[in-house]
């Protein structure tokens, strides 16, 4: 939804040319929403100081065949109150290495995530998270956690332990990368 890049062309052409014409050849399924000339320093990665991911669950009792590519699609309804109080437990700084991608080599896998939030607008469960950067799949690895503790597998204090443990291996399978949307950049 909100992705940012930067490349550096060698041409004259306008940005309202380059806009029209990139929009014109690129795929269907990816379209800019805005271009601009920026100085040769900028780094759209490297410049990032926070980003918001949301993630859709369709808590339905029937599939949509519109909606599979964009949701992960759960039958049984889900405790909201629950996860919404496991999903604050990840507000602040702290070590989110028991949400990180197994095999992934960081040196620190400290973040800090300003809001973390579950909201029901139905037929959807909407998880919004922002943060100063995440570790690999740490997203579908929380909204895996979230959704254990709205079935019940898990208990908020067991989410807690969880984090609390830094180790993948003892936390649920992550979320599928159907529901997942960058939605915001901020530099």
């Amino acid at each position: 939804m909100g992705q940012v890049a930067h490349c550096q062309i060698e041409s004259s052409i306008s940005d309202h040319k380059l806009f029209k014409g990139l929009n014109t050849i690129l795929p269907a399924d990816i379209k800019i929403k805005k271009l601009k000339t920026v100085d040769k320093t900028f780094h759209a990665q490297k410049q990032a100081h926070s980003k918001i991911y949301v993630y859709q669950i369709f808590n339905h009792p029937s599939p949509s065949p519109l909606l599979r590519h964009y949701s992960w699609w759960l039958r049984n309804p889900l405790n909201i109150s629950k996860m919404k109080k496991a999903a604050q437990l990840l507000v602040g700084e702290q070590d989110f290495k028991a949400f990180q991608n197994t095999g992934t080599k960081l040196t620190s896998t400290t973040r800090t995530l300003f809001k973390s939030s579950v909201r029901k607008k139905s037929p959807y469960i909407i998880y919004e998270v922002k943060g100063s950067g995440f570790l690999k799949q740490m997203v579908r690895n929380i909204v895996g956690a979230l959704v254990a503790v709205g079935k019940e597998i898990l208990t908020v204090g067991e989410f807690r332990e969880l984090l609390a443990s830094k180790n993948r291996k003892l936390g649920p399978p992550p979320a599928p990368p159907q529901g997942l949307f960058l939605k915001k950049i901020f530099h």
